[in-house]
């Protein structure tokens, strides 16, 4: 009867650290593999596009010469929107028209300032600026690239108004 007990809690004590060895590797190989699951993945790539079910891109992010862009694609697999920051820092974006003969606009920064500025095929123009030391203004090109307008704001907060057709106006 001794006998049997002995084997029979040799037999336990074996099933219980077996049980223990046997959670004790489970525990530790879930915690480390929940762990490099949980980890931040890198993905490194040249371009991405996105694409819809047929393969017709809408949107890429690419990298050319140091610019990263990410483009915005119609249906007709025209860019309508580029993001661009060049080498130096400076972000742009340009919008253009899905009509060839349509207006186009660009939000830029560059050394000088900020500037939107809308151009339409054939020269016709007009800007908006800021410029780093505060000076502000518009000005207006005619269709054939002419400057005819500008409207400005001296970083004083002096205004004149350039004519260039007729002779300018300064107001105090």
């Amino acid at each position: 009867m001794q006998t049997k007990l002995v084997i029979g809690f040799s037999v336990l004590m074996v099933v219980v650290l077996s049980s223990v060895v046997a959670g004790t590797i489970a525990y530790n190989v879930t915690r480390k593999t929940t762990a490099r699951l949980m980890q931040p993945k890198a993905l490194s790539l040249q371009k991405l596009s996105i694409v819809d079910a047929s393969g017709r891109t809408y949107i890429t992010f690419s990298e050319a010469n140091g610019v990263p862009a990410v483009d915005l694609i119609d249906a007709r697999g025209e860019k309508r929107i580029t993001m661009t920051v060049d080498a130096d820092g400076y972000g742009a974006i340009h919008l253009t028209n899905p009509k060839s003969s349509g207006p186009m606009a660009s939000l830029e920064i560059d050394d000088k300032g900020a500037h939107v500025k809308f151009d339409r095929p054939g020269g016709a123009s007009s800007y908006l600026f800021l410029n780093n030391s505060g000076g502000s203004g518009a000005v207006f090109l005619d269709t054939r690239g002419i400057r005819k307008l500008d409207l400005l704001v001296s970083p004083s907060g002096q205004t004149e108004i350039r004519r260039h057709d007729r002779p300018s106006f300064q107001a105090q």
